[in-house]
């Protein structure tokens, strides 16, 4: 019995022994990365998101687990671009819609054939209701053709580490909303102050919403030179009244008068309280609608 066990050992030996040596060894995986056009956009924070793509091409030799490691401004693993000290969040997606963080131990694998040059896709989004001061972001890029996270050795004359300079420009851009209350930008909106029964002395209130990537002036013009007028009729009475906005007072019996104002950057804008004065005298009037029309422009 000792014997039969000593030769059965042995058998064991020569096999595991054998097991080993059939281990075959992996090719090593060389690449080579070229960049496309670099990413260029405009980006409007009141119209949703912005897109744009970008490419690249690889090709790689060898067997390997290839993948894109990208890095670039921001507090991992979010991106930014960045204009005189403003920043603007945005990601890069692959194709399956997938995020590449920013990280320098961070890939997302790709498609790749051994020996072959594949274009690869590269999604920048920048989500809406970001609102920045105008300018012209941008962020450089590093981008790494990677085998299973590692830097891949390059091909003979060509390399796997590439920059890109990624580039959103936001337009000069405002918003203007007539409200009967404080609020949200676009909510309480209102087309008309009704005085009822004319009273003089008597006071509307609304306010100007104003939302803008700047500063902005903001001009009001009336069509009855800052009065009420009786309409359907060839005499036509009036009314005088005053108006501030801001707490500055616009006397547009004169023309346009103008202010200008810095609105908060935020997607809800900035509330500027409107109010309107009857000033005039209002005994004796004939009867009638008594009206005059308001026009508010912003421009920045």
């Amino acid at each position: 019995m000792m014997a039969s066990v000593r030769r059965l050992s042995g058998l064991l030996a020569a096999a595991f022994v054998a097991l080993l040596v059939s281990v075959p060894a992996h090719a090593a995986c060389n690449g080579a990365l070229t960049a496309g056009t670099p990413p260029s956009v405009s980006y409007d924070p009141f119209s949703g998101e912005a897109t744009v793509t970008a490419t690249v091409t690889t090709n790689r030799t060898g067997s390997c687990a290839p993948g894109l490691n990208i890095t670039g401004s921001g507090t991992s693993p979010n991106r930014v671009v960045t204009s005189s000290g403003s920043t603007l969040a945005y990601t890069i997606n692959n194709p399956g819609g997938s995020i590449y963080q920013n990280s320098s131990t961070a890939f997302l694998g790709i498609t790749s054939a051994n020996n072959q040059s594949v274009q690869q896709t590269l999604t920048f989004k920048i989500a809406a209701s970001q609102v920045v001061n105008a300018g012209t972001y941008t962020d450089t890029i590093t981008i790494r053709f990677v085998d299973n996270g590692t830097l891949m050795s390059a091909q003979s004359g060509q390399v796997t580490t590439l920059t890109m300079l990624v580039t959103v420009t936001v337009p000069s851009k405002s918003q203007v909303n007539i409200a009967g209350s404080s609020g949200t930008f676009g909510t309480f909106a209102i087309t008309t102050l009704d005085f009822g029964e004319l009273a003089q002395n008597a006071v509307r209130n609304a306010f100007v919403q104003v939302r803008s990537t700047a500063a902005v002036s903001i001009t009001v013009t009336s069509v009855n030179s800052g009065s009420l007028k009786r309409i359907g009729t060839t005499f036509q009475s009036t009314v005088a009244y005053s108006l501030s906005l801001n707490s500055t007072a616009l006397n547009l019996s004169t023309g346009p008068k103008s202010i200008n104002v810095n609105p908060a950057r935020t997607i809800d804008g900035t509330n500027l309280p409107l109010a309107i004065t009857l000033t005039g005298a209002t005994t004796g009037l004939p009867a009638g609608t008594y009206q005059d029309v308001l026009t508010v422009d912003v421009v920045p």
